[in-house]
């Protein structure tokens, strides 16, 4: 089960907190009343459950001995109504608190209520004046007893560090909010929503409300009465196995959309249309919350008459509503079946509130969940005004629409009651290619030590390989790896996988990219293939044994056919040179993903290569490395390498040589003109401070970290071409880049720091720069004297701070940047590091000037 943990200061929990129940003293508790000692139970839980098993078809998963109110015992509870759900409060209760002596409701954990004794709350009597004011009839306290709200609004957040504002607090009534700071909001809450839906008349809540108290005034037990019945709820459901398993021919049993006969029910009957009638709406109330404007109900009421339960595609079944001529008189209006929300009369008379039982007949249904999940916030709309009188202007009058926290969702929060939870939890499973697992380590752990330790080598699909060769119950089991974790549980601390007491686990493969290639077919092959091994046993197919995991996942027919990119390649062989086709080939080859590479390489070979075989001094398997090379070319631009799509190379040594040669012939190869190399006597006295300083670093190779700061027009561009210039004048190697494509156009040699460094897209901390340490790319960086990237005030501090351990890692330094001499340049008073919906302090945050570089 995957739980929200809710941090915050223990001291904001206790300050909430009803001092009447983490109170040590016992005779204060019971005065109090707020958790009765004394058990009342309507009817039990055996009960319950045996009468969910008399399930009778007019009135699914309910037996009438649970519906009649004639079997039930009086209650003695403060409600004048019969009521059918057990006391959750009282019944079962956890006994009472080992360190603070308070009762304890129905699935409050030890030490809930006090924090195992951390909490204490001293009681203090009450100031005199303070009890003057209260008691007394003085002119003072009459003055007192009307400003009351005033006051209690005024400083009711002083505790936080938020002041009153004098100018907006001159009205009648006192401020109705505060705005914190993002530090109020980050040390006292966090920020997740609750759905509660509470029913106020619960006997349980009235039960424990003294004269003349509301509901509403005691969130501390509404929101724990509704926890109760929550995890009540749950356990019917989940370990009980109210509705078992469930078919489509069974959805009358589990989901009722029919007013019962108050007759035999009349408790059910009450309390159904008390919760689960709908509206009405439309020609009977166009007012009606549900109506569009159209003058229609968005969900679709009164729906139709139906004699049975109809399935229906991508969206709910067509409940069983007959026309049996049962009506009740609801809010002034006569109201049919056709006005019922689906319920479920065992949940309904058992619980007593709102119950909407639906069935999700497929996947599309299940997004109604998550619109409860995830829809944010509870807002309200509110306004300012100020005193007429005073012409104060109101500061938070285009802030009208803002976050409302309700007293009970307030006290979930401090409870620290589950916002959301996962059941069954689900398991993200491993995959790698045979040698390439990941290996965790600390950094002072000994690496050689480490790579004799066979147990680092082992992962979840390792091992279950293993397993499968080993274990007689996984032999047995002949299970998919997906399947496995529903048998066994992972120890991640020895690497193993042992046998699971509970199966209530889902297991899910990791996602592959088809740009992956072999990953990509080895998890097609674990997702389909049965009691595998090995990875060779994988290839193994029948009487067949595949080359590779793209083989045998043909062989097993789980490979679609795809002549998109070859009708593509032989209409554009017709009218196209050979130099365009092999572009458009390495085109094909990252985005249309052919499912047979090799095999179109193979068919378009002599196209691709017709102006190279011209070339008579070239054998034809120089031809065919000089063509692969050219078209790896356009490939590394684009990220991807021949490796990557499994087209092999003839001379795979010469091939990489050459590969390396021409990325870092590309740089050396780019034209310096004169004018550029005249360009050093244009520099002005700043300028030209600038260039002797970072010149002298390169010259002497000395590392070091530049940034020219200027205005926009003071020469930032002008001073980095000529840089570059005098570098490549020498024969050297600098790389020039810059955060966005705009900038990067004016640069020679220009590329995005993005496309130069392989920075990822997506912010995060722990990731890296995609460049690997043997790579030309990395060897290409490693030989730079000078890299400049150009408007780095635009670009994030995550991915300068990626560049620079990029930098670190290729040249085995721990100096910044690795010792090399870097040149940043742009303006801070132009376009910050782009922050969605980010506020001033988020775009300075995001930028350079608070990295750690």
């Amino acid at each position: 089960m995957c739980l929200h943990k809710n941090h915050r200061r223990r001291e904001a929990k206790a300050s909430m907190l009803d001092p009447m129940v983490h109170t040590k003293n016992p005779a204060k508790l019971e005065s109090n009343n707020i958790v009765s000692s004394t058990p009342v139970s309507l009817l039990s839980e055996n009960q319950l459950s045996d009468a969910s098993e008399n399930i009778s078809l007019s009135l699914p998963m309910l037996s009438e001995h649970v519906l009649k109110t004639s079997d039930i015992p009086s209650a003695t509870c403060s409600s004048s109504n019969n009521h059918v759900c057990c006391d959750v409060i009282n019944g079962p209760t956890n006994g009472d608190c080992v360190f603070c002596g308070a009762k304890r409701f129905y699935h409050e954990p030890p030490g809930f209520c006090c924090a195992s004794g951390e909490i204490r709350l001293v009681e203090t009597e009450m100031p005199a004046q303070l009890a003057k004011l209260y008691t007394a009839n003085t002119p003072e306290a009459i003055e007192f007893h009307q400003c009351i709200r005033s006051y209690n609004n005024m400083f009711a957040f002083t505790s936080l560090g938020v002041h009153s504002d004098k100018e907006l607090n001159k009205r009648d009534r006192g401020i109705y909010a505060f705005r914190g700071h993002d530090i109020h909001i980050g040390h006292y809450s966090s920020a997740e929503e609750i759905i509660s839906a509470e029913n106020a008349a619960w006997p349980e809540i009235k039960k424990h409300l003294s004269d003349g108290e509301e509901a509403h005034n005691r969130p501390d037990v509404t929101s724990r009465v509704f926890r109760a019945k929550l995890e009540m709820l749950k356990n019917d459901i989940i370990k009980k196995g109210l509705f078992g398993k469930v078919a489509d021919t069974s959805y009358d049993r589990v989901t009722s959309t029919e007013l019962p006969d108050p007759d035999p029910f009349p408790y059910l009957h009450s309390v159904m249309v008390a919760h689960i009638l709908h509206g009405p709406c439309g020609t009977a109330n166009k007012n009606s919350p549900c109506m569009k404007q159209n003058g229609k109900c968005r969900f679709a009421y009164p729906k139709e008459f139906a004699e049975f339960t109809r399935h229906n595609k991508d969206s709910y079944p067509l409940y069983m509503r007959r026309h049996d001529g049962n009506t009740v008189t609801a809010r002034h209006f006569q109201i049919d079946n056709r006005w019922v929300v689906p319920y479920n009369p065992y949940l309904l008379a058992k619980y007593d509130y709102h119950n909407n039982v639906e069935v999700c007949s497929t996947i599309e249904a299940v997004k109604y969940i998550y619109k409860y999940i995830y829809k944010g916030h509870s807002k309200i709309l509110y306004q300012l005004n100020a005193a007429e009188n005073d012409g104060a202007i109101d500061e938070i009058k285009n802030f009208q629409s803002g976050r409302w926290i309700c007293a009970p969702e307030a006290t979930w929060r401090i409870f620290v009651f589950d916002l959301s939870n996962l059941n069954p939890s689900v398991m993200a499973l491993q995959i790698h290619l045979e040698g390439e697992q990941s290996m965790v380590f600390n950094e002072d752990d000994i690496l050689e030590r480490l790579a004799v330790d066979e147990r680092m080598s082992r992962t979840m699909l390792t091992e279950f390989f293993r397993m499968n060769s080993l274990d007689a119950r996984a032999q047995a089991l002949k299970c998919l790896y997906k399947e496995f974790s529903q048998h066994f549980v992972w120890n991640a601390t020895h690497k193993i996988w042992e046998p699971r007491q509970k199966r209530s686990t889902i297991g899910r493969l990791t996602a592959v990219h088809p740009t992956q290639g072999k990953k990509y077919y080895l998890r097609m092959l674990l997702m389909h293939v049965k009691w595998p091994m090995s990875y060779e046993s994988l290839k193994h197919i029948g009487s067949r044994t595949a080359s590779t995991f793209r083989e045998a996942a043909e062989i097993l027919g789980l490979l679609k056919t795809d002549d998109r990119a070859e009708q593509c390649l032989l209409e554009a062989v017709s009218f196209q040179m050979p130099s365009t086709l092999r572009h458009l080939f390495a085109l094909i080859m990252v985005h249309v993903l052919p499912p047979n590479p090799m095999l179109l390489w193979q068919k378009f070979e002599p196209y691709l290569s017709e102006n190279i075989s011209r070339d008579k001094s070239l054998s034809p398997e120089q031809t065919k490395l000089k063509v692969l090379q050219l078209i790896d070319s356009h490939l590394q631009y684009m990220g991807k390498h021949l490796a990557d799509f499994n087209i092999a190379v003839p001379d795979t040594d010469a091939f990489s040589i050459q590969r390396d040669t021409q990325e870092i012939g590309a740089e050396l190869d780019i034209k310096v003109f004169a004018e550029d190399i005249a360009s050093v006597a244009l520099l002005n006295d700043h300028q030209q401070s600038a260039y002797n300083k970072i010149i002298n670093r390169i010259d002497n190779n000395i590392a070091g970290a530049f940034f020219i700061d200027g205005s926009g027009g003071t020469g930032k561009t002008f001073l980095s071409k000529t840089l570059l210039t005098t570098v490549r004048s020498k024969g050297q190697i600098a790389l020039a880049t810059a955060s966005c494509g705009v900038a990067a156009s004016i640069l020679p040699g220009r590329r995005t720091a993005h496309s130069r460094f392989k920075i990822p897209i997506h912010e995060d901390n722990d990731s890296g720069c995609n460049v690997n340490k043997q790579s030309s790319s990395a060897r290409l960086i490693k030989q730079a004297k000078l890299i400049i990237w150009d408007e780095a005030t635009m670009a994030k501090k995550y991915a300068i701070e990626c560049f620079e351990k990029l930098l670190r890692d290729i040249m085995n330094s721990d100096t910044v940047f690795g010792g090399k001499v870097i040149v940043f340049g742009g303006d801070f008073r132009q376009t910050l590091p782009i922050v969605i919906k980010g506020y001033k302090e988020d775009y300075i945050s995001a930028s350079l000037v608070k990295s750690y570089v």
